[in-house]
């Protein structure tokens, strides 16, 4: 609209100019033919004409500053309701989509350097504002997906570590509560969205807590069921370890390295890491056997150090 107005202008303009040119010339003859006396005589009329075609262009500019003005206004308004929805998409996107899911394994969650006390209680405390403020958060938007996770995940880091300093069975209860109440929102997370990740960290817990069989029934349903999802196997060989199934063990870290050659997940460099673990701790096994290393203590030449390692000091 505003492209059609400025031609119809150009073109109204060159009229004027033209009519203009046209009287300016006639003036010019007239006053030729006129005595001086008669030019002064009709110098107030055009006085008042210089004055009225000024009143004329003013008001059309005016007129024309309207004009675009309420074309630009028509506009904007039309386009609003673009607006409106990508703002509203974009903020709905934000908050029903949960914070990145990364692969846990067993040696991933370690005890914060910002961690001043190193006690159950000293990790518990850390953790405190974090989960009552992901709750309060909740009981306003219970189905929120990001908060769902975010508690299960604090939930679960926070018995990880506390687990490290776990000495008596009191310890122990409140740190396996934990990893209850982790494994609760993440069932609650699956309810609303599935997720291959959620249902590692779910199995981690119950791993955690010593349930190994469930972990590791858990992790052979998840392979069967996403068998290129690389954390799964890397996951199921730990727990195949843990039952002290070294040979199971093997083959899950191998299907691991072979979900995930481009180390997508860091499942490739986590399985290698176990692998050559194991193949040491055969190979000090055999030694022994031959009576290569007389004296030495077999209980350091089974990998347990570095299953203890891998999981994070819990060996349960």
């Amino acid at each position: 609209m505003i492209f059609l107005y400025n031609i119809g202008s150009s073109v109204s303009t060159g009229r004027q100019s033209k009519t203009m040119a046209n009287n300016k010339s006639g003036r010019k003859s007239a006053s030729k033919m006129k005595p001086a006396a008669a030019s002064k005589k009709d110098a107030p009329r055009q006085e008042a004409a210089a004055k009225g075609k000024k009143k004329h262009n003013v008001r059309k500019t005016a007129t024309t500053v309207v004009i675009v003005f309420f074309a630009v206004l028509m506009a904007l308004s039309m386009m609003l309701p673009s607006f409106v929805q990508i703002f509203s998409s974009n903020r709905a996107a934000e908050q029903a989509q949960p914070e990145e899911e990364a692969p846990t394994y067993g040696s991933d969650a370690e005890v914060s350097a910002d961690t001043n006390t190193a006690s159950v209680d000293g990790v518990f405390n850390t953790y405190a504002d974090e989960i009552s403020s992901l709750k309060d958060k909740l009981s306003g938007d219970s189905d929120n997906l990001a908060y769902i996770l975010n508690l299960g995940q604090a939930y679960m880091n926070c018995a990880y570590q506390a687990s490290q300093y776990a000495s008596t069975d009191d310890d122990r209860v409140r740190v396996n509560e934990y990893f209850d109440s982790a494994i609760g929102y993440f069932d609650q997370y699956l309810g609303l969205q599935e997720s291959d990740a959620v249902k590692v960290d779910r199995a981690l817990c119950q791993l955690y807590e010593g349930d190994t069989s469930g972990a590791t029934s858990a992790l052979e349903q998840l392979t069967a069921d996403s068998p290129d999802y690389g954390p799964a196997w890397a996951n199921l060989g730990l727990a195949y370890e843990v039952s002290g199934d070294t040979a199971k063990a093997k083959e899950a870290y191998q299907k691991a390295e072979e979900a995930d050659p481009d180390d997508t997940y860091g499942s490739y460099s986590f399985a290698q890491q176990r692998l050559a673990q194991i193949n040491e701790s055969a190979a000090q096994a055999a030694e022994q056997a031959a009576g290569a290393s007389e004296g030495s203590d077999a209980s350091d030449s089974t990998g347990v150090s570095g299953l203890t390692e891998a999981l994070g000091g819990n060996g349960n």
